[in-house]
């Protein structure tokens, strides 16, 4: 069973009835919906449909009054000067001329494709400043509302995985070992399995309570209320906004910022060669240089070294793992209980338990003052 975190044919639909209700004429209309068909011809997936038939619907609606079934040089002109002109940014921009390509190819004018050019340099990296640090993922986690966002957010960091596979494994692809767990998932490159080792007790947590627990094939990441449905990309964003709010983080959360993030903090212990792999990039990919440039990490240092100074430990904060005094689980190192065998393990989580137990039984004492009949009860408890 294939899942996805999309809505895609629900999103094609969509896209649909907006061409047909959009302000330009029918014969506009009926032409976008053949392109459509010529799309799914050349069987072409349907969440890169979506994307040309939305890209489409913006070109039609700024030139309504173009031949889009036989779009000339003069045409082409127009419209790849209104994208050059456009403020999106370089991603956006090579959309809008692929879709034009498309349309060209649609219509057989293979001569005017190479006209329309890519611009292969829009990669825009993120600065330090922007990127999660690793406190900011062990707040998120401390303020999460229940195991299933705190699993969903440290494992999506742990393994820097595009939130499209992320999203998407069933629970019989989380394979656990003697050394935390595995997790497969199917990406870009295809599948692969992804070693983690700090986040797997908040996996095991999530899991050991997922309503669906029992079937290895029910979707690993799930909704908390009934009925009980594979968690969608929708409600993956709000989840993360609203615990990166909590957790007050002021940086622009988005996803794909966890695995921007992940790859910058473990450039310089990873080589490239491993890399490519472990986050899902070809064999001939540039990322890799991108990210260890990014952490400048090796530049600092030879600098730091030039006056004689060095980084101390306690400066390069580092997602760490602890063993429980009493079961010997390897646990996160911000955990307050053992997951496995709920052992306390910090002074202020056991003051507050204690604090706790006294207010129970205080309660308690109070109720039976109020309510003797209810010694009764408690007796055969």
């Amino acid at each position: 069973m294939s899942l996805s975190i999309y809505r895609l044919d629900r999103d094609l639909i969509l896209a649909e009835n907006r061409i047909r209700e959009a302000q330009y004429s029918n014969d506009l209309k009926a032409s976008l919906l053949e392109f459509e068909d010529y799309l799914f011809s050349e069987g072409l997936s349907v969440a890169r449909i979506l994307k040309y038939m939305t890209m489409a619907n913006v070109i039609a609606t700024q030139f309504p009054n173009i031949d889009y079934r036989n779009l000339s040089e003069t045409n082409l002109i127009q419209i790849i000067g209104w994208i050059e002109r456009n403020k999106k940014n370089g991603n956006t921009k090579n959309s809008y001329k692929y879709t034009l390509r498309k349309l060209l190819a649609w219509q057989k004018k293979e001569d005017h494709i190479s006209k329309v050019k890519i611009n292969p340099n829009v990669t825009k990296t993120k600065l330090p400043e922007e990127m999660f640090t690793e406190t900011d993922i062990k707040n998120m986690i401390i303020h999460a509302e229940n195991p299933r966002d705190r699993a969903f957010i440290a494992v999506l960091y742990e393994t820097g995985s595009r939130i499209s596979e992320h999203g998407n494994p069933q629970i019989k692809h989380a394979v656990f070992d003697k050394y935390g767990a595995s997790i497969i998932e199917n990406g870009k490159t295809g599948m692969r399995r992804i070693r983690i080792v700090w986040s797997v007790q908040y996996l095991i947590a999530w899991i050991n309570i997922h309503p669906m627990k029992g079937d290895p094939e029910a979707p690993l990441w799930v909704t908390l209320q009934k009925p009980i449905e594979h968690l969608k990309y929708d409600a993956i964003c709000r989840m993360i906004k609203r615990t990166a709010k909590k957790a007050g983080i002021q940086k622009r959360v988005h996803n794909h910022l966890f695995r921007h993030s992940r790859c910058t903090h473990v450039a310089n212990t990873l080589s490239e060669s491993q890399m490519k792999p472990y986050f899902g990039w070809t064999s001939d990919s540039k990322m890799p240089k991108i990210y260890i440039h990014l952490s400048g990490e090796d530049v600092d240092n030879a600098i730091l070294n030039i006056y004689g100074l060095k980084k101390t430990e306690s400066e390069k904060i580092k997602l760490n793992i602890l063993s429980c005094p009493r079961c010997k689980q390897t646990i996160p190192d911000i955990s307050e209980f053992c997951p496995a065998c709920g052992m306390v393990l910090t002074l202020e989580a056991s003051q507050r338990l204690q604090e706790l137990e006294t207010l129970a039984i205080d309660k308690m004492v109070y109720l039976l003052k109020k309510y003797p009949e209810l010694s009764d009860i408690f007796k055969e408890i």
